[in-house]
């Protein structure tokens, strides 16, 4: 451990400068020019293939297609390729480093790139599957950054462990794919600046690790170990400066609002680090393992292109520009959007309010009423027998304990049920409410957002609902939503004067053609400024679920939602009304960006 951090030491003593810098631009660089280029690559392809949207509701046929498939294994090469470039340059900065010797940013680019395609003429067809490979292992920390930024991956990975029929043994696959990458990962500097074939690399790491496998997880945890220390020590700097400007430059009643927003930058800003960090210490990790011994062989380089005195200034002003554009910028779009975002906003209770009384029961309604929500929303599904009732599960057992499956059940059985001794002994005796019952109930006191719910097994549940509306006259007091938009459509057809509300767990593209929603109901995390400013252009609301937190409430107000679906309705009231700006310290901020 103490050798690694010594090498580690001289690494950043002799070419710490030199690797910043090219991360900085190299990294810059690629992100920029890769979003740009990944966005309107995926613009064209939905444009093609007919997608105005994509939820997660349509992506896998969308991903499925071939012309899809084409392009991502297009981006997946040349993912590989941009990859290569930086192991490349990581490594000889490794490998001038511990031979004492200096290299400038720019001519580690250029060395990457002229080792990168020496690489590729000898491993013409196997090397981007071989360079991807090295990715569980070099981008751990960057992977799980994507997974939780880029919703459709994050929708995509809940849905495989939902799906997998065994946990351990996603456990067990998962550790033997790090196990795999990494001796691909350790494999690189021998294909790479010794020109071996893959799999004479491969032979000689895993012989490598297998005899000192202590030395090369010591190795590994050390330079993670320094990764999240990083990693900690850049978030609170951010939080504190950030923090700092927005007490002198914005006004107190937007405070919170701003602090909210810079402090998802801020995470984003420290994940993206992390990731980069991650990566490059990785790789380190993997340099320091081969170069003692070897770093000293035909070295001959030019004098550093930065001078060290002139990198560290260049470094400090970038990194003061961009934390002064930042601020600048959330004084701006604070100062543009506070004082308009409240002009028309909605409290629904989620369920009735399912922290305070049984979901999708009498009492909740009773509680929704009692807290002035504008609407209380309920699912509604139809038993055996044809009779609409408020449940969200397709079983009973997780609110009755009684295990069938709704369509099983006729309503007299179902009526016989106990919905609410699992939530609190006092609702001992509560029964399950028929869509009848509750629309009687709410008459005059509040409005209902009825989910129709999919479950597979319904028999013309959308006309039915429709009808139930009509019968009482509730049509002006309700709005129709459901994740499925054929749903939308047909009660459309049926009432073209019901409002209807397309949930949506994620999304991406236009929302422009869907014209059977009147709004979107969208989950809190997959929500941003733009999104809500795409569907306010189009004259269609945007609707949050399920928002329980101060300070995701706050954020959803400054976003300019139209309104929010919550568990707890007096607190998103509380929040609505102002009361969480009375108090913004500088304590309470910074614990707002660094929660």
């Amino acid at each position: 451990m103490k050798h690694i951090l010594k090498i580690v030491w001289r690494i950043g003593k002799k070419n710490g400068i030199s690797l910043i810098l090219f991360e900085i631009l190299y990294r810059t660089a690629v992100m920029m020019a890769g979003g740009w280029m990944l966005n309107r690559v995926v613009a064209f392809l939905l444009r093609q293939q007919k997608f105005s949207y994509l939820t997660a509701e349509n992506y896998g046929e969308f991903i499925c297609r071939p012309i899809t498939v084409l392009f991502s294994v297009l981006f997946l090469v040349l993912l590989a390729f941009l990859l290569l470039v930086e192991i490349s340059a990581v490594f000889r900065a490794v490998q001038c480093s511990v031979a004492g010797r200096k290299i400038g940013a720019l001519l580690l680019a250029k060395e990457g790139i002229v080792s990168s395609l020496q690489f590729i003429r000898r491993h013409p067809v196997f090397w981007p599957g071989y360079v991807l490979g090295t990715l569980p292992f070099l981008g751990l920390h960057f992977i799980i950054w994507e997974i939780m930024n880029v919703k459709l991956l994050e929708f995509t990975v809940v849905r495989i462990v939902q799906t997998f029929p065994v946990k351990w043994m996603l456990i067990v696959f998962c550790v033997l794919l790090l196990a795999g990458s990494a001796v691909i990962s350790f494999s690189l500097p021998y294909c790479i600046a010794e020109g071996k074939r893959i799999r004479t690399g491969l032979k000689i790491a895993a012989v490598r690790i297998r005899r000192r496998p202590g030395a090369y997880v010591a190795g590994v945890l050390a330079l993670q170990g320094v990764t999240l220390a990083l990693t900690a020590a850049v978030y609170l700097l951010s939080a504190l400066v950030g923090v700092a400007g927005i007490m002198l430059f914005i006004k107190p009643s937007a405070r919170i609002s701003g602090v909210l927003i810079y402090g998802l930058q801020a995470q984003r800003f420290v994940a993206v680090f992390c990731g980069s960090a991650g990566i490059l210490l990785g790789l380190m990790s993997v340099g320091i393992a081969y170069y003692p011994g070897r770093g000293r062989r035909n070295l001959k380089l030019p004098g550093a292109f930065f001078r060290r005195r002139l990198a560290v200034r260049l470094l400090t002003l970038l990194a003061v520009a961009a934390e002064l554009g930042v601020i600048g910028y959330q004084t701006f779009y604070i100062g543009r959007i506070h004082n308009t975002v409240l002009d028309s906003f909605s409290v629904t209770a989620h369920r009735g309010g399912a922290n305070m009384a049984p979901e999708n029961t009498m009492s909740a309604m009773e509680y929704a009423a009692e807290t002035m929500v504008d609407y209380a929303e309920i699912d509604v599904q139809e038993t055996k027998d044809d009779v609409l009732v408020l449940l969200h599960d397709t079983s009973l057992k997780r609110t009755t304990g009684y295990q069938a499956d709704i369509w099983d059940m006729t309503y007299q059985e179902v009526v016989q049920l106990d919905a609410g001794v699992r939530f609190a002994n006092r609702f001992v005796g509560e029964r399950i409410p028929t869509l009848d019952e509750v629309i009687e109930y709410s008459r005059g006191r509040m409005g209902l957002n009825i989910e129709v719910k999919d479950n597979g097994h319904n028999r013309n549940i959308v006309s039915k609902v429709v009808q139930c509306l009509e019968e009482h006259d509730f049509v002006d007091q309700c709005v129709l939503t459901s994740m499925n938009y054929s749903f939308l459509q047909q009660a459309k057809e049926l009432n073209p004067d019901i409002r209807t509300g397309y949930i949506m767990t994620m999304t991406y593209g236009s929302v422009r053609d869907i014209d059977a929603a009147d709004f979107f109901s969208v989950k809190y995390t997959y929500v941003t400024a733009a999104f809500v400013q795409e569907a306010h252009s189009c004259g269609k609301e945007v609707h949050a679920w399920t928002v329980n937190y101060p300070g995701d409430i706050q954020r959803m107000i400054t976003y300019g939602v139209d309104g929010i679906i919550t568990d707890d309705p007096a607190l998103a009231h509380e929040v609505y009304l102002g009361a969480g700006n009375a108090q913004s310290s500088f304590g309470s901020l910074l614990r707002y960006v660094i929660k």
